[in-house]
């Protein structure tokens, strides 16, 4: 093991000009990622960046095992062996419904809206923490739906099960962006009382490899300014925060 352990570190001390290794959830709009990584690079123009898109709780486990050297999800607990800073703050929720749905024509949806109506969420067994703080807090909000479907965890796919209706998802704005709707295939309503998503993180292993902990002072100062500056462009009255 010692052996294995010291080529490995040889490896990598040898590729330190080489990318680092980047997670990023699917949900989080592809635009916001690319300016975190100019801003990286702007503060560390040597730093290249390799990016895969995962789930949050398959980064977490390979950041602890060191396949990742950052990962880009959803605050949901805390994370033992993990260190991290806030890079995005959550992103208010909107209804997504097939066109044709009753629901669809309405400029605002409410709690009552939906106690008849059919949610899909992405497999509980995929992060149950995550899952099960979704379900609580929207049943504190009020929001409760007569059943509950488990589809994909693909962004695409779930808008997809949305047309194909077989429900209506609760989920960030920015699906507002996807060509289902945008072709007006799910049409997006606004929320009353509002709800958010749990803030974006970008995290890493607390005893890093050395060749990452030299980048991580880039990564925490363009994390905090991003989240600083993303915070004031949507100061609107803040919701419950669904960490789900």
């Amino acid at each position: 093991m010692g052996l294995d352990f010291a080529v490995t570190e040889a490896r990598r001390v040898g590729r330190a000009a080489a990318a680092i290794r980047v997670g990023c959830v699917t949900y989080v709009p592809s635009r916001r990622l690319q300016r975190f990584l100019s801003d990286l690079r702007e503060r560390d123009a040597a730093l290249r960046a390799e990016v895969i898109h995962l789930l949050g709780l398959e980064q977490v486990c390979r950041l602890r095992t060191g396949e990742l050297d950052l990962g880009v999800f959803a605050h949901a607990e805390d994370y033992e062996g993990l260190d991290w800073v806030r890079l995005f703050p959550g992103e208010h929720l909107s209804a997504f419904v097939p066109k044709s749905h009753e629901l669809a024509a309405r400029p605002m949806l409410t709690p009552g809206d939906f106690w008849s109506e059919t949610l899909l969420t992405y497999p509980r067994a995929v992060n149950p923490a995550f899952y099960d703080n979704h379900v609580r807090l929207l049943e504190e909000s009020g929001y409760r739906f007569a059943r509950r479907y488990e589809t994909n965890t693909d962004p695409r796919d779930v808008l997809l099960a949305v047309a194909g209706g077989l429900g209506l998802v609760l989920a960030p704005v920015s699906f507002e962006s996807m060509s289902l709707v945008v072709d007006g295939e799910v049409i997006s309503v606004p929320l009353d009382p509002p709800l958010k998503y749990p803030d974006t993180i970008v995290a890493w292993r607390a005893d890093p490899p050395r060749e990452l902990a030299r980048s991580l002072e880039a990564v925490r100062e363009a994390a905090s300014e991003l989240f600083r500056s993303t915070s004031r462009q949507h100061s609107v009255e803040p919701g419950p925060v669904v960490a789900g």
